[in-house]
C-alpha cells in the first residue's frame, strides 16, 4: 500500500446500508450511507458512489485515490475533470491527484429508467420536482420516480424530532400527492469527508443519487441560483460548469433551476399549492424540521412568499415587520436574493420598501460599489423592453419586405423614385 494513495473499498453491507472501508497509511475511516428502507436488494450496478464521495476529500489532502471496485469510464473521465478545474479554483484547497480503480468498466447510456430526485422539501427541490412533472425542460425533462432526503446535513441524526417531522412532510408530498416513493439516507460524509461544504455540497448530494444506479437512469440535482447569477459568484459547491461533472453517461446528473432565480421559482411553485404550503426551507437547529420563522432564510423565504402573492403560513413564529426589516446579510450570495426581490416589487409597495432598506444598510459591507451597480441593473428592464420592441419592430418590417404587395409595387416604386430624381435636376 502506498503512502500517497487512498484506497477505497466500496460494498453492501446489507440490503438498507452501503459502506466504503477507507484506508490511508494503515488507518481506516468508514464512510455509510444508510436507508430507511430495504432499497439495494440487487448489487450495485458500479461504484461510483464512492468515487464522487471521496473525490474531493482525497484532493484536498494531496493523496491519489484507488477504489477497489468496479467504476465507469466516463466517471473518472468526469472526476478527472472536475478536479482540474477545482485545483484551478481553489489551488490552496484542492490539488490534482490521480484517480483509478480495480475495474474499469463500459458505461450503459441512454437507459429506459426513470430518475431519483434529492428532495428537501426546500424551494429549488420542489421547483424540480414542479418543472418536470409539469414536462417544462424538453428534452431534459426526466419522470421521477423516487425521492431521496438526505440525513446528516442539515438534518441531524442526533434530532430525531426534526428528522421524523421533515420526513412526513416530505413523504406527504411525494407519495400522497405525487405517487412517488419517499425514503430517508442518513450518512456521515460531512462529518467525516467533507473538506469544505460550501465548496462540495453537490458532491455530497449526488453520490448518495449514485448508489440508486441500478434502478434509475439519472439523479435530479437542485440548483441555487439561475445561470446568470452563478456568473457573479465566486467558486461555489453549485454551479453549471461543474455540476453535469458529477453524472457519467450511465447515470448523468441532470441540474436543475438554472433557468429561473429563486423568486421566480416561488412564483412558478404558485401553481403548485400542495408544494408551497409545505415548503421546508430552514437549515435551523431550533426549527424542529419545520421553518423556525426567524432566521434570515425564513425571513427571506416570507418576504420572497408575499412578493409573489401567496398567503400561506409555514412558519413556526409569525410575520414580524419590524424584524424583517432589521435583517442582517452575513453573506454576498444573499445579496442577490434580496435584489432580485426589490427589481421585482413595485415602487412604493412594502416589498419594495424593506427590501430597499435591507440592501441600503447591509450591501455596502460586501460591495461598495453595490449602489451603482443597482442602479445600473435597475436599467436592464428598460433596455430589454427597448431590445424588444426594437425586434419585433424590425420583424414587422421584415414581414413587409417579404410580403407579396411590396415585391408587386416594387417597379412602381423605382418609376416615381426616378421620376422625383428627374424633376430634382431639371430645376433652375
Amino acid at each position: 500500500m502506498m503512502d500517497g494513495v487512498i484506497y477505497a473499498k466500496p460494498y453492501l453491507a446489507n440490503s438498507r446500508r452501503a459502506e466504503v472501508l477507507v484506508k490511508e497509511k494503515g488507518r481506516t475511516k468508514l464512510l455509510f450511507f444508510e436507508a430507511n428502507q430495504e432499497v439495494w436488494q440487487d448489487p450495485l450496478l458500479n461504484d461510483d458512489f464512492a468515487l464522487v464521495a471521496l473525490c474531493q476529500y482525497c484532493a484536498a489532502r494531496g493523496k491519489d485515490l484507488f477504489i477497489e471496485g468496479k467504476i465507469t469510464k466516463s466517471a473518472l473521465s468526469h472526476m478527472e475533470e472536475f478536479i482540474q478545474i477545482w485545483s484551478v479554483w481553489k489551488p490552496n484547497l484542492f490539488s490534482r491527484i490521480k484517480m483509478d480503480a480495480a475495474s474499469i468498466v463500459d458505461d450503459i447510456p441512454n437507459r429506459d429508467l426513470p430518475a431519483v430526485l434529492a428532495f428537501s422539501g426546500g424551494v429549488d427541490a420542489a421547483f424540480s420536482l414542479a418543472i418536470h412533472k409539469s414536462k417544462g425542460l424538453g428534452w431534459l425533462n426526466r419522470e421521477i420516480k423516487l425521492g431521496v432526503m438526505i440525513i446528516g446535513y442539515d438534518l441531524k441524526e442526533e434530532d430525531p424530532d426534526a428528522v421524523a417531522n421533515a420526513y412526513r412532510a416530505i413523504h406527504s408530498i411525494l407519495n400522497d400527492s405525487y405517487d412517488i416513493p419517499a425514503i430517508a439516507v442518513k450518512t456521515n460524509w460531512m462529518q467525516e469527508f467533507c473538506p469544505d461544504w460550501l465548496m462540495g455540497f453537490n458532491v455530497g448530494v449526488t453520490s448518495i443519487l449514485h448508489l440508486f444506479t441500478s434502478h434509475y437512469a439519472a439523479g435530479i440535482f437542485s440548483s441555487d441560483f439561475n445561470y446568470l447569477q452563478e456568473l457573479e459568484l465566486e467558486p461555489y459547491g453549485s454551479h453549471m460548469v461543474v455540476n453535469h461533472l458529477l453524472g457519467s453517461f450511465t447515470f448523468p446528473i441532470v441540474s436543475t433551476g438554472g433557468t429561473h432565480t429563486r423568486l421566480q421559482k416561488i412564483q412558478f411553485l404558485k401553481e403548485f399549492p400542495d408544494l408551497v404550503g409545505r415548503l421546508r426551507v430552514c437549515w435551523q437547529n431550533n426549527s424542529n424540521g419545520r421553518n423556525c420563522g426567524e432566521c434570515e432564510k425564513c425571513d427571506r423565504t416570507r418576504l420572497e412568499l408575499i412578493q409573489s402573492g401567496i398567503d400561506r403560513d409555514i412558519f413556526n413564529k409569525p410575520y414580524d415587520e419590524e424584524r424583517l426589516r432589521n435583517r442582517t446579510i452575513t453573506t454576498k450570495p444573499q445579496l442577490m436574493f434580496y435584489e432580485d426581490v426589490l427589481l421585482s416589487a413595485e415602487e412604493g409597495s412594502i416589498v419594495h420598501a424593506i427590501a430597499k432598506e435591507i440592501l441600503d444598510r447591509e450591501a455596502k459591507k460586501f460591495d461598495p460599489s453595490f449602489d451603482i451597480n443597482r442602479q445600473l441593473r435597475s436599467k436592464d428592464k428598460e433596455i430589454e423592453h427597448l431590445n424588444a420592441l426594437i425586434i419585433k419592430k424590425t420583424n414587422e418590417l421584415n414581414d413587409v419586405f417579404e410580403s407579396k404587395s411590396w415585391r408587386v409595387t416594387r417597379p412602381i416604386r423605382w418609376v416615381i423614385r426616378k421620376v422625383k430624381q428627374l424633376s430634382m435636376l431639371a430645376k433652375p
